[in-house]
């Protein structure tokens, strides 16, 4: 009788719960590869035109502040689709690219710094939320 007790006395969460939780991971790693898309899109076309956003006379690792404003842009374009692809279509290649991209984003970040730390910091921060969301929450999505 005490073993029936038991059993009954535990709670169990409802069948959708784990989906739902992994989904609205997705979802917001989908909403943040389109906001970090936007931002992206945003800092290439500053840099692109010579903006006095970013700090004068400084030097990038590589290449001049023009390359990286396109490279920015480029980024910034591939997340919005990979957001859109993620968010709405919930594909699993789109989730694995978003990785590389978000990766390779976060690199990028890192090598801007120099021309402009309060905004590639921040972004930086953002794709390591965005990274988790798609590694850690995305595979029991694909497994539901």
């Amino acid at each position: 009788m005490s073993t029936h007790a038991r059993q009954q006395a535990e709670p169990k969460a409802p069948a959708w719960f784990d989906t739902w939780d992994s989904n609205g991971w997705l979802m917001f790693a989908g909403v943040l590869l389109l906001m970090l898309g936007t931002l992206n899109f945003v800092e290439g076309g500053a840099a692109i035109g010579n903006s006095s956003v970013f700090i004068h006379n400084a030097e990038c690792v590589t290449g001049n502040l023009s390359i990286w404003g396109w490279i920015m842009l480029c980024i910034g374009v591939v997340q919005w689709v990979l957001g859109v692809a993620v968010w709405f279509l919930q594909n699993q290649m789109a989730r694995w690219v978003g990785i590389g991209v978000l990766s390779f984003n976060a690199i990028a970040q890192l090598l801007m710094m120099p021309a402009s730390p309060y905004w590639s910091l921040p972004v930086f921060a953002l794709d390591v939320v965005a990274i988790y969301g798609l590694v850690v929450h995305g595979e029991r999505s694909a497994a539901a």
